[in-house]
Protein backbone atom coordinates (compact mmCIF):
# COMPACT_ATOMS: atom_id res chain seq x y z
CA UNK A 1 0.00 0.00 0.00
CA UNK A 2 1.42 3.29 -1.00
CA UNK A 3 -0.14 5.26 1.60
CA UNK A 4 2.26 7.15 4.54
CA UNK A 5 2.10 7.43 7.97
CA UNK A 6 1.75 10.35 8.62
CA UNK A 7 -0.12 11.25 5.16
CA UNK A 8 2.65 12.92 3.37
CA UNK A 9 1.91 13.46 -0.25
CA UNK A 10 3.66 15.20 -2.49
CA UNK A 11 2.05 17.36 -5.68
CA UNK A 12 4.53 18.77 -8.61
CA UNK A 13 4.00 20.53 -11.78
CA UNK A 14 6.24 20.70 -14.82
CA UNK A 15 6.15 21.92 -18.28
CA UNK A 16 6.59 19.70 -21.26
CA UNK A 17 5.21 16.11 -22.30
CA UNK A 18 3.08 14.26 -24.73
CA UNK A 19 -0.87 15.88 -23.84
CA UNK A 20 -4.56 15.43 -23.52
CA UNK A 21 -5.88 18.98 -24.66
CA UNK A 22 -7.84 20.55 -21.21
CA UNK A 23 -10.40 23.58 -21.77
CA UNK A 24 -12.24 22.96 -18.26
CA UNK A 25 -12.55 20.75 -15.46
CA UNK A 26 -11.36 17.56 -16.07
CA UNK A 27 -11.45 14.54 -14.02
CA UNK A 28 -8.42 12.31 -13.10
CA UNK A 29 -7.78 9.12 -11.13
CA UNK A 30 -4.42 8.39 -9.80
CA UNK A 31 -2.63 4.85 -10.12
CA UNK A 32 -3.47 2.09 -7.85
CA UNK A 33 -0.50 3.12 -5.68
CA UNK A 34 -1.42 6.14 -4.72
CA UNK A 35 0.57 8.21 -7.51
CA UNK A 36 0.42 8.94 -11.49
CA UNK A 37 1.82 11.26 -14.26
CA UNK A 38 -1.00 13.37 -15.91
CA UNK A 39 0.06 15.55 -18.87
CA UNK A 40 -2.06 18.18 -20.63
CA UNK A 41 -2.03 21.19 -23.21
CA UNK A 42 -3.58 24.51 -22.16
CA UNK A 43 -6.39 24.10 -24.67
CA UNK A 44 -8.65 27.47 -22.90
CA UNK A 45 -7.56 29.81 -25.34
CA UNK A 46 -5.10 31.98 -23.33
CA UNK A 47 -2.68 31.87 -21.11
CA UNK A 48 -3.08 29.89 -17.60
CA UNK A 49 -2.76 32.24 -14.38
CA UNK A 50 -3.07 28.97 -12.16
CA UNK A 51 -3.94 25.31 -12.25
CA UNK A 52 -6.28 24.05 -9.30
CA UNK A 53 -6.09 20.23 -8.87
CA UNK A 54 -9.22 19.59 -6.01
CA UNK A 55 -8.33 15.82 -4.65
CA UNK A 56 -11.17 13.80 -2.22
CA UNK A 57 -8.70 12.61 -0.07
CA UNK A 58 -10.73 9.36 2.49
CA UNK A 59 -10.68 10.70 6.36
CA UNK A 60 -8.82 7.93 7.26
CA UNK A 61 -5.88 8.58 5.48
CA UNK A 62 -5.39 11.61 7.53
CA UNK A 63 -5.68 9.99 11.02
CA UNK A 64 -1.97 10.42 12.17
CA UNK A 65 -1.53 14.18 10.45
CA UNK A 66 -1.89 15.67 6.85
CA UNK A 67 0.87 17.58 5.09
CA UNK A 68 0.93 18.72 1.16
CA UNK A 69 4.26 18.84 0.10
CA UNK A 70 3.75 20.68 -3.34
CA UNK A 71 6.62 21.64 -6.13
CA UNK A 72 6.84 23.40 -8.67
CA UNK A 73 9.26 23.43 -12.06
CA UNK A 74 10.34 26.72 -12.73
CA UNK A 75 11.39 28.11 -16.14
CA UNK A 76 13.95 30.78 -17.15
CA UNK A 77 12.04 33.73 -17.15
CA UNK A 78 10.25 33.41 -13.82
CA UNK A 79 11.10 34.45 -10.40
CA UNK A 80 9.18 32.95 -8.18
CA UNK A 81 6.76 30.13 -7.82
CA UNK A 82 3.69 29.61 -5.28
CA UNK A 83 1.85 26.38 -4.14
CA UNK A 84 -1.30 27.39 -1.94
CA UNK A 85 -3.11 24.24 -0.56
CA UNK A 86 -6.52 24.35 1.17
CA UNK A 87 -8.26 22.21 3.21
CA UNK A 88 -12.68 21.21 2.98
CA UNK A 89 -13.41 19.28 5.61
CA UNK A 90 -16.68 17.00 4.84
CA UNK A 91 -16.34 17.41 1.42
CA UNK A 92 -16.13 15.58 -1.95
CA UNK A 93 -14.92 18.70 -3.80
CA UNK A 94 -18.42 18.78 -5.20
CA UNK A 95 -20.60 18.51 -2.38
CA UNK A 96 -21.23 17.14 1.03
CA UNK A 97 -19.50 14.05 2.84
CA UNK A 98 -18.63 12.41 5.73
CA UNK A 99 -16.31 9.87 4.80
CA UNK A 100 -13.68 12.56 2.59
CA UNK A 101 -12.32 15.76 2.86
CA UNK A 102 -11.47 17.84 -0.23
CA UNK A 103 -7.65 18.89 -0.45
CA UNK A 104 -7.69 22.13 -2.81
CA UNK A 105 -4.01 22.55 -4.16
CA UNK A 106 -3.52 25.82 -6.80
CA UNK A 107 -0.27 25.73 -8.47
CA UNK A 108 1.23 29.58 -10.05
CA UNK A 109 3.90 31.23 -10.99
CA UNK A 110 5.41 34.87 -10.48
CA UNK A 111 5.07 36.92 -12.54
CA UNK A 112 3.62 34.44 -15.00
CA UNK A 113 1.72 32.92 -16.94
CA UNK A 114 1.85 29.73 -15.55
CA UNK A 115 1.37 27.59 -19.01
CA UNK A 116 1.34 29.79 -22.34
CA UNK A 117 -1.76 29.20 -24.43
CA UNK A 118 -1.09 25.85 -26.26
CA UNK A 119 1.44 25.00 -24.23
CA UNK A 120 1.55 21.42 -22.19
CA UNK A 121 2.08 21.00 -18.19
CA UNK A 122 2.84 17.89 -16.07
CA UNK A 123 1.12 17.16 -12.90
CA UNK A 124 3.40 14.19 -11.28
CA UNK A 125 2.00 12.48 -7.75
CA UNK A 126 4.59 10.09 -6.95
CA UNK A 127 6.07 10.82 -4.28
CA UNK A 128 10.35 10.68 -4.27
CA UNK A 129 13.01 8.30 -3.30
CA UNK A 130 12.15 8.25 0.86
CA UNK A 131 16.11 7.74 1.25
CA UNK A 132 17.03 10.68 -0.10
CA UNK A 133 14.21 13.36 -0.62
CA UNK A 134 14.91 13.28 -4.44
CA UNK A 135 12.95 12.57 -7.64
CA UNK A 136 14.57 9.81 -9.45
CA UNK A 137 13.64 8.07 -12.91
CA UNK A 138 10.68 9.77 -14.76
CA UNK A 139 10.10 11.50 -11.67
CA UNK A 140 13.34 13.41 -12.15
CA UNK A 141 12.66 14.23 -15.93
CA UNK A 142 9.01 15.76 -14.66
CA UNK A 143 11.06 17.77 -11.89
CA UNK A 144 13.44 19.21 -14.00
CA UNK A 145 11.31 20.25 -16.91
CA UNK A 146 12.47 17.76 -19.37
CA UNK A 147 9.65 14.68 -18.96
CA UNK A 148 8.55 14.55 -22.73
CA UNK A 149 6.29 11.25 -22.46
CA UNK A 150 2.39 11.07 -21.80
CA UNK A 151 0.72 10.21 -18.98
CA UNK A 152 1.04 7.15 -16.60
CA UNK A 153 -1.55 5.62 -14.13
CA UNK A 154 0.31 2.46 -13.65
CA UNK A 155 1.27 0.62 -10.75
CA UNK A 156 4.69 1.68 -11.24
CA UNK A 157 3.86 5.23 -10.59
CA UNK A 158 3.55 5.31 -6.86
CA UNK A 159 2.73 7.89 -4.35
CA UNK A 160 1.41 8.74 -1.00
CA UNK A 161 -2.43 10.07 -2.08
CA UNK A 162 -3.89 6.59 -1.31
CA UNK A 163 -5.18 3.92 -3.93
CA UNK A 164 -7.06 5.30 -6.79
CA UNK A 165 -8.01 8.37 -5.25
CA UNK A 166 -10.26 10.86 -7.92
CA UNK A 167 -9.68 14.63 -8.15
CA UNK A 168 -10.06 17.12 -11.25
CA UNK A 169 -7.60 19.35 -12.65
CA UNK A 170 -8.95 23.24 -13.24
CA UNK A 171 -7.31 25.45 -15.76
CA UNK A 172 -7.95 28.98 -14.51
CA UNK A 173 -7.06 31.20 -17.56
CA UNK A 174 -5.71 34.47 -17.15
CA UNK A 175 -7.62 37.71 -17.42
CA UNK A 176 -6.51 40.69 -18.98
CA UNK A 177 -5.98 43.69 -16.32
CA UNK A 178 -7.65 47.09 -16.91
CA UNK A 179 -5.19 48.70 -18.64
CA UNK A 180 -4.88 46.15 -21.03
CA UNK A 181 -8.99 47.00 -21.62
CA UNK A 182 -8.20 50.44 -22.03
CA UNK A 183 -5.40 50.09 -24.36
CA UNK A 184 -7.17 47.37 -26.37
CA UNK A 185 -10.88 50.14 -26.42
CA UNK A 186 -8.54 53.00 -27.75
CA UNK A 187 -7.01 51.51 -30.25
CA UNK A 188 -10.45 50.41 -31.32
CA UNK A 189 -11.70 53.95 -31.04
CA UNK A 190 -8.46 55.70 -33.05
CA UNK A 191 -9.71 53.13 -35.89
CA UNK A 192 -13.19 54.11 -35.29
CA UNK A 193 -12.20 57.62 -35.97
CA UNK A 194 -9.52 56.78 -38.54
CA UNK A 195 -11.90 55.53 -40.65
CA UNK A 196 -14.60 57.57 -40.52
CA UNK A 197 -12.30 60.26 -41.06
CA UNK A 198 -11.14 58.44 -44.70
CA UNK A 199 -14.72 57.77 -45.42
CA UNK A 200 -15.61 61.66 -44.93
CA UNK A 201 -12.56 62.86 -47.31
CA UNK A 202 -13.69 60.62 -50.41
CA UNK A 203 -17.00 62.03 -50.55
Amino acid sequence: MADLVPYDPHALFATGGDATPIDGSTPITFSPTGGGIFVFENNTGADLAMLQVNVEVPDTLALSGFTVDGTIFVPPGQTNSSVKTTFILNSTCSGPSTTTFCEEITFRLIPGPLVLKGGNFVLDFDDPDPATGQYTGVDALVANGTYTGDGDTSANRAGGWGDGTTASVIPIPAVPEPRQYAVLLAAILALAIFSKTRQSLRS
